[in-house]
């Protein structure tokens, strides 16, 4: 039972107090009431909160976020290990630099709020997203622990995630990519044709490719975090299976030949494992600005003025390169090949041309913007769509946990199964006769 008390403070100034017994039956009481009418709120409010079984200790709440963390960050075990260097670089560089030392009970909306604001203003959606995330997540398990009552950084207004423009690489541009990476050639191919993750083309073993079966199991990830590789489980921790088309067998044959099951498939230039910064830099980046800018690149070789440079293999293109091919005594085919490009490297101070002695290209290819290993992926994905793939295939193959998650991450990929649709309608609205009835004028119907 609470019960309400008056005293004076050491000013002079009447204050009320409340004492009541914690659900532990210690004694205990809140002071400071400047009214009884307050002090008499409190105690309705506890005794409501203690017949929920909601009641909190004064002090309960009264530890900081930098104790809270340490706790919180010591049983991060369910996550992935990149999501857990994620996390942590978030809470080193965004979340306890604002709010270590603040007690998890002084903690408020308002303030979390404001804190959200400011961070918007220098950071990104994503980053401050995360920030948010991981101090959320903390005072979750403050609120589980009963040290608080509710979570103050729920419900507060985040910055929107602004989808970024994918690029989908058509069949000619992987395969101009996959030429101008050379011996990294065949990870292009795989990556653009399988939808693999990074991590999990570069834990790839020979024992999990099937030649026969046209299959490649996924059952592990690596990630090199900090310089230091981390082996685990795909990202949905699910194994799964993903196809490959049949010219993908010979270049896997290759990958694999002379090696054993546990052996990895591919491998780095000292023969580790692939590390995707190395390989980016290395590789991966300067095949993509050579690829990216070949139909340019042959634009200015045949002698096309500026502003009709513009990276599209269009009527103008194959104007200029038959007149090209004329001057140069090659066939006039409109289209470039190894002999054309042998020609533009003999006449050319600019390196690259070289490299693209085994690129073909005609009307209709185009040059694209940078992109990442991981857009290989997005490609894989759009490949498969327009091959006709259904959606529970391609998430299948991508391992995401639902068609619905496939559908909504490449939703701009099923844009013309909406022309279908309507299409349909129309075909199957003319069979009944409606599309003629109705397109008559209303006094003819």
């Amino acid at each position: 039972m609470a019960t309400i008390e008056p005293y004076t403070t050491s000013a002079g100034q009447k204050r009320y107090r409340v004492r009541y017994r914690t659900p532990d039956h210690r004694q205990t009481d809140k002071r400071g009431f400047t009214t009884k009418r307050d002090a008499e709120l409190f105690r309705a409010s506890l005794q409501v909160r203690m017949a929920r079984g909601e009641f909190i200790p004064v002090n309960a709440g009264r530890v900081s976020i930098r104790e809270l963390a340490d706790r919180w960050r010591a049983h991060q075990v369910s996550q992935k290990p990149a999501t857990i260097a994620a996390n942590t670089s978030a809470l080193t560089v965004h979340v306890l630099p604002r709010w270590a030392d603040v007690h998890a009970a002084d903690v408020t909306y308002s303030d979390v709020r404001e804190w959200v604001s400011r961070l918007s203003r220098d950071r990104g959606p994503a980053t401050v997203r995360r920030a948010h995330n991981v101090l959320s997540m903390i005072l979750a398990d403050a609120v589980r622990d009963g040290r608080l009552v509710k979570n103050p950084a729920e419900g507060v207004p985040l910055p929107r995630r602004l989808r970024k423009q994918r690029t989908y690489l058509t069949h000619g541009q992987v395969n101009t990519l996959a030429t101008c990476s050379g011996e990294f050639g065949p990870v292009v191919l795989v990556l653009a044709y399988t939808g693999l993750r990074w991590g999990e083309l570069a834990a790839l073993k020979v024992g999990r490719v099937d030649l026969t079966r046209r299959r490649i199991d996924v059952v592990e990830n690596v990630v090199d975090i900090g310089g230091r590789l981390t082996w685990g489980s795909p990202k949905s921790h699910e194994s799964r299976s993903v196809p490959f088309p049949a010219f993908l067998g010979q270049v896997l044959q290759r990958a694999v030949s002379g090696k054993g099951p546990g052996d990895i498939v591919f491998v780095g230039a000292r023969g580790g494992v692939l590390r995707h910064n190395v390989e980016r830099r290395r590789h991966f980046d300067p095949a993509v600005t050579l690829a990216g800018n070949a139909v340019k690149r042959l634009q200015a070789g045949i002698g096309m003025i500026e502003g009709e440079i513009d990276g599209v293999f269009g009527p103008g293109t194959v104007e200029a390169l038959r007149a090209w091919q004329n001057a140069q005594r090659l066939p006039v085919t409109g289209r470039a090949g190894r002999e054309e490009w042998r020609a533009l490297s003999a006449g050319s101070t600019k390196p690259g041309h070289e490299a693209l002695l085994g690129i073909d290209l005609g009307v209709g290819a185009r040059d694209f913007p940078r992109l990442t290993p991981h857009d290989l992926r997005h490609t894989a994905a759009s490949l498969a769509v327009s091959a006709g793939a259904n959606v529970k295939a391609i998430q299948r193959m991508l391992g995401h946990a639902s068609a619905a998650m496939t559908l909504d991450t490449y939703a701009d990929l099923f844009d013309d199964d909406l022309d279908a649709v309507a299409l349909a309608l129309d075909q199957a609205a003319s069979q009944q006769g409606v599309g003629k009835m109705w397109a008559a004028a209303p006094e003819s119907r």
